[in-house]
């Protein structure tokens, strides 16, 4: 197995185990990293995080 599919591989298994992550913004100091449930529809595809549009995660961002 590839560095990359092992990779992948581990990826897709931790999300069937927990499907709570953190997440934050890359370079918006303040938005601090907060737990979100990941939603997937099938694997290998998108990974979706739903949030409402007044929180820090999305100031900055285009509607």
């Amino acid at each position: 197995m590839t560095d990359q599919a092992k990779i992948e591989k581990d990826f897709w298994d931790a999300l069937d185990s927990d499907r709570t992550v953190m997440l934050a913004r890359a370079g918006v100091e303040t938005a601090a990293p907060r737990p979100m449930t990941a939603i997937v529809e099938e694997k290998p595809g998108p990974v979706w995080f739903f949030t409402a549009r007044d929180t820090e995660l999305m100031d900055g961002l285009a509607p």
